[in-house]
């Protein structure tokens, strides 16, 4: 057998080299990875016991949800028993379908009036309801007119129904937010692009256990859900009520001694999501 190596020769074994190089470095940017390096947090502002309404606004009217839903004012939810709080829990109901409206079911929407750009956010659910024709969520996005899908929005706790499949951890964005990237995760991915009018509106929506939602999450007296949102990406948590970190118990919470998350979601290119209000 014999070798060639003039210049033709040269310039095959050129272009072996380059290709070599090449595809190894597209692996690297589909695989890498964010550092999420230990951070210091402390409490800014929190919602509980009988003042957890009393920094939130309250949604009017049927909204863009699509539901049939009719979303009373603060008043007229006093006035309906529809919100109120204890010295250790906040209730949001609904009046029974005999009450129902030709605008929908009285209900409520609760907004944040402090607005979000980063952080760690804890909830603690003690009970979500679940059944035919219910779709309780918490999530967070810009309530702004026309701004929702520039935006973006994260969705915390969402199901439908029964939701004996387990809670949805989402996030809506404008093109060019995909999760085709290396994970770190227990939650299973239902989708990964993130754009909003893909898929029905689904979203990159990771899935939880059954026992994220419904009867099964209700059954354990519900559980903490967690998001932590930084440069470094989006993740999220669930932990049931017997398997809270004590960290989060004592007020001193460490996502990095937290584990794998449920969903997570790292930045590929750049995730669209501004200022953000709480609302449930």
């Amino acid at each position: 057998m014999s070798v060639d190596f003039g210049p033709a020769g040269a310039l095959l074994g050129a272009g072996i080299i380059v290709t070599a190089i090449v595809i190894p470095l597209r692996v690297l940017k589909t695989n890498r990875y964010p550092s999420y390096s230990r951070l210091e947090y402390s409490l800014v502002e929190t919602y509980s016991g009988e003042d957890f309404f009393d920094s939130s606004g309250y949604g009017n009217g049927t909204e863009a949800t699509d539901g049939f839903t009719n979303y009373v004012t603060k008043e007229g939810a006093k006035w309906s028993n529809l919100t109120y709080a204890t010295s250790n829990q906040a209730i949001i109901r609904v009046l029974p379908k005999d009450d129902t409206g030709t605008a929908g079911r009285p209900t409520v929407k609760i907004l944040s009036r402090q607005r979000y750009t980063h952080g760690l956010f804890i909830f603690d659910i003690g009970h979500v309801p679940y059944g035919c024709g219910t779709w309780p969520a918490i999530w967070m996005s810009d309530t702004e007119p026309d701004i929702w899908s520039k935006h973006g929005e994260i969705d915390i706790i969402e199901a439908v129904n029964q939701g004996n499949k387990g809670a949805q951890f989402t996030l809506h964005t404008t093109d060019g937010c995909e999760m085709g990237v290396k994970r770190k995760q227990t939650g299973k991915a239902l989708s990964n692009n993130c754009l909003n009018s893909t898929n029905y509106n689904m979203g990159c929506a990771v899935r939880g256990t059954p026992a994220s939602y419904g009867e099964k999450l209700n059954g354990n007296k519900g559980g903490v859900y967690a998001v932590e949102w930084r440069t470094a990406g989006i993740r999220m948590w669930l932990f049931p009520r017997d398997q809270t970190p004590p960290n989060i118990e004592l007020g001193k919470p460490e996502p990095s001694e937290w584990g794998t998350a449920t969903a997570d979601f790292p930045p590929r290119n750049v995730i669209s999501i501004r200022t953000s209000r709480i609302t449930g």
